[in-house]
């Protein structure tokens, strides 16, 4: 199984490495400027169990933008009141692979990105289900936290 995952991970890298420069830190600009690297523990209301929740998006009001992030990305368009509102990753593989092609391009969320980019590393190291380590809780809580502390300051 971890052999098949590096093998799509390689690939997608392939295809998304390719991406002109100019492109990728168009999509760093946008991920530092309009864009958010979320990961937080939660109970799960049927069982009380933790899940992990990690997401990397932007927010944007120009469909034509969200539709290029999708197109060269991956992730989905979201809508809210009937309108488009942005775009995101919630799949491990995306999230890493967009992080890892726009990460050298980005000024002020790499504390977040080296953080999410770890764990998403590790975890797709790891057979499915098995319990986090004590690092990926680590990461988890200073991602939580960064965001916090950063968005509290405004």
């Amino acid at each position: 199984m971890f052999c098949f995952i590096i093998q799509i991970i390689n690939w997608v890298m392939l295809m998304i490495g390719n991406l002109p420069v100019k492109d990728k830190a168009y999509a760093a600009a946008m991920l530092d400027g309009e864009g958010y690297v979320y990961a937080n523990r939660i109970a799960r209301a049927r069982d009380s169990t933790m899940q992990t929740m990690y997401q990397v998006g932007i927010v944007q009001d120009d469909t034509r933008l969200l539709e290029w992030l999708e197109n060269k990305f991956g992730g989905k368009i979201y809508h809210r009141n009937g309108k488009v509102d942005r775009w995101q990753c919630t799949n491990q593989l995306d999230i890493y692979n967009f992080l890892t092609v726009v990460r050298p391009y980005m000024m002020l969320k790499c504390d977040v990105a080296d953080l999410m980019i770890e764990y998403c590393e590790s975890r797709m190291s790891n057979e499915a289900h098995t319990p986090l380590s004590d690092r990926e809780l680590e990461c988890i809580t200073k991602i939580k936290y960064l965001n916090e502390t950063r968005y509290s300051n405004d």
